[in-house]
């Protein structure tokens, strides 16, 4: 059995053991200490450098989507040649200053068009005024430019962003090129893309402090990097970001150097604080523990009034530790009595100015003032959690967007106070308005080329972009306008593109009423879908109405055009109703939303057997709607590639709730005097028939005449009619017209609706009336 020790060894046993602990104790908070605030700091770090590379990543996307949308002036001048059979210098001038006068940010400031000539040499056709360093290179047989020329011709319909050339007046300049194909001659537009004036639109940019950009790439395939824009730190980077971009064949590399000037850095203060606060608390314990061993007999009071209020510490630091980026305060009856450094931060005050004041120094105003009192502090007292948004106000009189967060210390006790947590907002808010504002342009432009409900569809789910597609029964409208190829050939290529304006802009804007998808505009013909993308039960009422709309439309845009002295137009339109495929079609460069299936080409069949100011529908699209409706005349036909016959019904009113009607169309014949000779042919797909057949005309108005011949006309098939001068004073012309109906009391008689007349002949025809 050991021995015990001696009473006299029992305290120097014990004062070692405490020593030990002490020891161990300060050993730990030390080492605690330096921990966490290790840990605060690398915090801070990482989260200086992510703020860094979500503004670096934004200021890329701004860059590249600038040099992007500097494309789209050569884009609408490709469409002007291609579009034109001849392009004129003046017109294309013109629409190269009015394309540049729509642009937010105006990066492409010349711009020409090259053409090759019969020995394949190019040759500059026309240049704006003020691309002097092209004219300069033309009269050298194009040295410097006609490498990114033959690039360019190698990928045709392609933007090529050729290597940067420093002008005679020191400018940085990259031509854009890209090489047309629906040209007769080999053509190349050429623009220029100035980077000392996507320079100065990045510094009007709201760019961090800080932040140093340097933009390098590679161009024409090439392995070579050339340094494009460096702008030199004045202090030491910190950190530097890098983004990779592809455009206009070139590999951009977008390089932000970051110094410690953006945010002043990172915020290492609180991990300070909490390093010197470790250990001079480490320190104090370990000084009141050495007191604990000096006075035994007040050991238990030490340490109980100790643990007390280390708890009570603890706790305080636990919340500010759990809302360390955010300002927090104490507040009582009012008045700030306790807060973070982060919260004379957010407010710009001194450290400790804040504590005594009441809140009302946070707001700009009473108003906004009162708004955080009354119901507020009434959800409080239940024991709730309070958020709002509000603007508040820093000590300079600067207002930003704050979140505040409250509750209270003891819930349903408002006199032990409230805890407030502060949070600026300010960025987050001007980036969501920004995002509202990127969206509704996107719509808006993205909207020109598709229907709004795809645009919106897409915007709002990405994933309808890939391609792919779904059965469904849809109901298809295609519109097509009368005599127009004859109409197109008496003016100019300008004089065209303004009647077709005209024209689609009110076709477009009654389609858009009626909830119709545009599949396609070719030419003057329109395709439109009713049920895709947006499904709906009454397409087919949406159909109807929508193509007697548009007939009714055809008013104005005729007033219109006979105010510019131009010919009045005629439109035909076939409706059916059908399954089909929609979806996305195309490749991964270039997809279209369309439908497709053999319902579609019906209704091309079916708007072909139509005249103008006619809407025709297919029995489908009849037994579909559910609104009542006015049929004037309905017709068996035999579309080709059709299986078998198809009823056709002349539409001339829907009832309610859309209550849409056209005027009766028939005005009454008159006899002529003796029957004017004419000779004819029948057309097919818009091609006349080799056999020529001799017939007269014996009745006639403005709008239709009788025909007789030995031939038995089809109803509905198309005829080209050829009158020579006569003795009845008539002049020479063609007649463009369809069978509406063969008089059956008289073989060889019918009656046909004119669809297109050379004026000369309406102007005698009127005369006769």
């Amino acid at each position: 059995m050991p021995l015990a020790p001696p009473l006299d060894a029992v305290p120097e046993q014990r004062a070692r053991r405490y020593t030990w602990l002490l020891a161990f104790v300060i050993a730990v908070g030390l080492g605690g200490s330096l921990s966490i605030s290790y840990t605060l700091y690398r915090t801070a770090e990482r989260q200086w450098i992510a703020r860094a590379d979500a503004s670096a990543e934004r200021l890329s996307t701004v860059l590249l989507g600038w040099i992007q949308e500097s494309y789209s002036t050569l884009s609408g001048l490709a469409a002007l040649v291609e579009n034109s059979q001849k392009t004129e210098p003046e017109a294309f001038l013109n629409a190269f200053e009015a394309i540049e006068s729509r642009d937010t940010a105006v990066l492409l400031g010349s711009a020409a068009m090259l053409e090759r000539n019969a020995s394949g040499k190019w040759a500059l056709a026309i240049s704006s005024a003020d691309f002097s360093y092209l004219e300069k290179d033309a009269k050298n047989g194009f040295s410097k430019l006609l490498p990114a020329i033959e690039f360019a011709m190698a990928q045709p319909n392609q933007f090529v962003l050729a290597p940067p050339i420093r002008t005679g007046d020191g400018k940085l300049l990259s031509p854009v090129l890209i090489a047309l194909t629906k040209v007769k001659t080999p053509t190349v537009l050429v623009g220029s893309l100035d980077y000392t004036t996507l320079q100065g639109a990045l510094a009007e940019a709201p760019t961090p402090k800080g932040f140093y950009l340097t933009l390098k790439g590679k161009f024409m395939a090439t392995s070579d990097s050339r340094t494009i824009i460096q702008i030199d730190s004045p202090q030491a980077v910190r950190e530097t970001l890098a983004t990779r971009a592809a455009t206009g064949g070139a590999d951009l590399e977008i390089v932000w150097r970051v110094t410690t000037e953006y945010e002043n850095g990172p915020a290492y203060g609180f991990a300070a604080i909490t390093l010197a606060g470790g250990i001079t608390t480490t320190l104090l314990f370990g000084m009141f523990m050495a007191g604990l061993i000096r006075r035994n007999r007040i050991i238990d009071e030490k340490v109980d009034q100790a643990t007390a209020a280390l708890r009570r510490s603890g706790e305080e630091q636990t919340a500010i530790l759990e809302s360390a980026t955010s300002g927090i305060a104490f507040v009582k009856d009012g008045v700030i009595v306790r807060g973070n450094p982060r919260l004379d931060e957010l407010f710009g005050f001194e450290r400790g100015e804040q504590i005594g004041q009441p809140t009302r120094i946070w707001y700009p105003d009473d108003a906004s003032h009162a708004a955080g009192g009354g119901a507020v502090y009434e959800q409080i007292a239940r024991g709730e959690s309070h958020q709002r948004e509000q603007r508040l106000m820093r000590k300079g009189g600067e207002l930003f967007w704050c979140r505040l967060s409250g509750r209270a210390v003891e819930a349903g006790d408002l006199a032990q106070g409230t805890v407030w947590m502060l949070e600026d907002v300010t960025q987050q808010k001007a980036a969501e308005e920004t995002l509202r504002q990127a969206h509704e342009l996107v719509r808006r432009a993205f909207g020109r080329y598709v229907s709004e409900e795809v645009a919106e569809s897409l915007l709002r789910a990405p994933e309808g972009l890939e391609l792919g597609g779904e059965e469904r029964e849809i109901t298809i409208l295609m519109s097509d306008l009368r005599g127009f190829t004859a109409l197109a050939a008496r003016l100019t290529p300008h004089e065209v593109i303004e009647v077709l304006n005209l024209y689609l802009e009110a076709m477009v804007d009654v389609i858009g009423r009626y909830q119709g998808t545009i599949d396609e505009i070719i030419g003057d013909g329109i395709l439109v879908i009713f049920g895709a993308p947006v499904s709906c039960d009454d397409h087919a009422d949406k159909a109807v109405a929508c193509g007697l709309a548009m007939q009714l439309a055809m008013r104005a845009v005729n007033e219109r055009l006979v105010a510019t002295d131009a010919s009045e137009l005629e439109m035909g339109i076939g409706v059916h109703t059908g399954r089909v495929i929609v979806g996305n079609i195309g490749s991964s460069r270039r997809t279209k939303y369309a439908a497709v299936g053999s319902n579609v080409n019906l209704v091309g069949r079916i708007e072909s057997f139509t005249i103008g100011g006619q809407l025709l529908i297919s029995e489908d699209t009849r037994g579909k709607v559910k609104a009542p409706l006015r049929i004037d005349k309905q017709f068996q036909v035999e579309p080709k590639g059709a299986a078998s016959s198809v009823r056709l019904f002349d539409i001339g009113a829907i009832g309610g709730p859309f209550d849409l009607s056209l005027p009766r169309r028939s005005k009454p014949l008159r006899p002529l005097a003796a029957p004017l000779p004419i000779r004819f042919t029948t057309l097919e797909e818009s091609f006349s028939g080799r056999t020529v057949h001799d017939g007269h005309l014996t009745d006639l108005s403005d709008l239709e005449a009788s025909v007789q011949s030995p031939l038995a006309l089809a109803v509905l098939s198309n005829l080209k009619i050829i009158v020579s001068r006569t003795a009845q004073g008539n002049p020479a012309g063609e007649i463009y017209g369809k069978v509406l109906e063969s008089v059956v009391e008289a073989p060889g008689r019918a009656r046909v609706w004119f669809t297109s007349i050379s004026p000369e002949l309406r102007t005698w025809l009127s005369a006769l009336g």
